[in-house]
């Protein structure tokens, strides 16, 4: 027997007023509750509101919600590096100090001795976005002077002292100076205390220059290797050993052949003096020699070292020895100066010297006497041997 609907409910409100259903049993549902999830911290640029904006509308950066403040940091999607000043704003066309470590900062970097931070920093130059530049740079400072630097392709940092670059980015490679405070380009002459040498950097790209060059109008000659300013009696040295390498050849045409190929001409009288200009070729000084110029006549020779003031009569290892005999002159007029040698070395009296000199058809070293009886002493020609 089913009971009716009336019931049904009278047993129910019977039920729950003798407390046998639950109270909330049949209570309407709770609505859904979602716990909202606490927002992300941010990392990024900021506008001068402390909104998100794009790199080239920044005045700071955020590091999980916290400026950055004197800091280095690294911006994955520029993928460059920065640098947040101590106010927090972004350093923009000019030079930084910064720390190496990149976990340096804030007060840890602000509050260090200045020891300290010398020793864990560097310098590094910053775009006008703000992105530490790399490479070679002109820079411009504020009293308007011009300075070109060098900015590590790696690390960025500002080269100091002596340094090589490579050609890895297409560069010229060699050794080059910059300055120790200021990391400009060094040119010129340059005195090493480390190295305890002189060097000369090329005036205009600042690579350390080696062997013979013009430097203001004057040879020099600089180690082929270090390039060390070589003293007086070692670049003489060189040129002795040169010659010395030459003892017993016959073969005079080698020495007229090499002032030919080089723009001079055939002396039809000897090669005494194409022996000699073969010499400071050979040895790598050509502007030794007559300041470049290529002659196989004792004569040239005199006369050149003549009008340069360089035509002594007292000898000295290195110079050109030049003896005059009017009858073997290449040419009626000919100037005086006809044998030609190269002095190998001098005796303490002043008058006995050893000379090394083609001559009997053969290289050979002779014993000379300052006073020859058979001609005269035209001079020696005392080439710049960096003195």
């Amino acid at each position: 027997m089913r009971c009716s609907r009336w019931k049904v409910s009278a047993c129910l409100l019977a039920s729950l007023m003798a407390g046998l259903v639950p109270s909330g049993a049949l209570a309407a549902p709770d609505s859904e509750v979602v716990d909202t999830p606490e927002q992300a911290a941010y990392t990024g640029w900021v506008d001068e509101d402390g909104e998100p904006c794009e790199p080239a509308e920044a005045v700071g950066w955020l590091d999980e919600d916290v400026p950055a403040r004197s800091k280095f940091f690294y911006d994955p999607e520029t993928v460059a590096w920065y640098w947040a000043e101590a106010d927090t704003t972004i350093a923009r066309d000019r030079e930084a100090f910064v720390p190496v470590d990149n976990d340096v900062a804030g007060e840890a970097w602000e509050q260090a001795t200045d020891e300290w931070r010398i020793e864990h920093g560097k310098w590094v130059h910053l775009g006008e976005d703000g992105a530490v530049d790399y490479g070679f740079l002109l820079i411009t400072d504020e009293d308007g002077s011009q300075k070109w630097v060098f900015c590590d392709y790696v690390t960025g940092e500002m080269a100091h002292g002596e340094r090589y670059i490579d050609d890895s980015h297409g560069d010229e490679a060699g050794w080059m100076y910059f300055d120790p405070i200021t990391g400009a380009v060094d040119y010129g002459w340059a005195w090493l205390p480390e190295s305890n040498k002189w060097v000369y950097y090329h005036e205009v790209t600042g690579r350390m220059c080696y062997g013979s060059l013009m430097i203001e109008g004057k040879p020099y000659y600089l180690d082929p290797a270090t390039g060390e300013r070589l003293s007086s009696d070692e670049v003489a040295a060189r040129v002795i050993a040169t010659a010395a390498s030459q003892n017993g050849i016959t073969d005079g045409w080698r020495y007229q052949d090499r002032v030919v190929a080089d723009g001079g001409t055939m002396n039809h009288m000897g090669p005494c003096a194409a022996f000699v200009y073969w010499c400071f070729q050979e040895a790598g000084m050509k502007y030794q020699f007559m300041n470049g110029a290529a002659s196989s006549f004792p004569h040239e020779i005199a006369d050149w070292y003549r009008n340069q003031g360089r035509l002594e009569s007292t000898p000295k290892p290195g110079d050109i020895w030049l003896i005059d005999q009017p009858a073997f002159r290449p040419w009626a007029g000919a100037s005086e100066g006809t044998h030609a040698g190269i002095v190998a070395s001098v005796a303490p009296d002043g008058k006995t010297l050893y000379v090394w000199e083609h001559i009997y058809g053969r290289v050979q070293l002779l014993y000379e006497d300052l006073y020859i009886p058979e001609g005269s002493i035209t001079g020696f020609a005392r080439p710049y041997y960096n003195d």
